[in-house]
């Protein structure tokens, strides 16, 4: 209860101090007000003049930043989906008769049959894949140049 008492006796101390005040700070503003419209009236031709200079450049900055945050929004799509690119798992599979592979799966085993041949894994630039499922088969060709066949069962 003490507490409650001296937040109002604080509270009472403030208003009369307020009011006391009022009258000394009217006086003041009255005083300062044609300082204040004079100053402002002495620099609004300097303040133009600034504003007339500033604008080409203002109107360039607004430009600029226009493109840069149509650039950054683009370059920022482009980022979300590369990066969803890299974070799917996509798999894709034939089904021939009784057989079921992925296309992962022949992919690895052409490379695997072309580093059989005495090749290094990175001699492999390019490799393409040509599936011919009524032969039972893979015809692959690695970097436009070297062939080779694979059979799956």
């Amino acid at each position: 209860m003490a507490n409650n008492n001296t937040s109002e006796n604080v509270k009472k101390i403030v208003d009369k101090v307020s009011k006391n005040a009022k009258p000394y700070v009217d006086e003041l503003k009255t005083k300062a007000q044609p300082v204040i419209d004079n100053a402002q009236e002495k620099a609004a031709p300097y303040i133009d003049k600034m504003k007339t200079a500033a604008a080409p450049a203002t109107k360039a900055i607004a430009k600029k930043s226009k493109e840069a945050s149509k650039a950054a929004k683009y370059i920022g799509n482009e980022i979300i989906e590369g990066g969803s690119k890299y974070t799917q798992k996509d798999e894709v599979f034939i089904q021939y008769g009784n057989l079921e592979i992925r296309t992962t799966d022949i992919v690895a085993k052409a490379r695997e049959d072309y580093i059989s041949k005495g090749h290094k894994i990175t001699d492999i630039k390019e490799i393409q894949v040509y599936i011919k499922p009524e032969d039972m088969s893979v015809y692959y060709v690695v970097n436009h140049t070297d062939t080779g066949k694979i059979e799956f069962k």
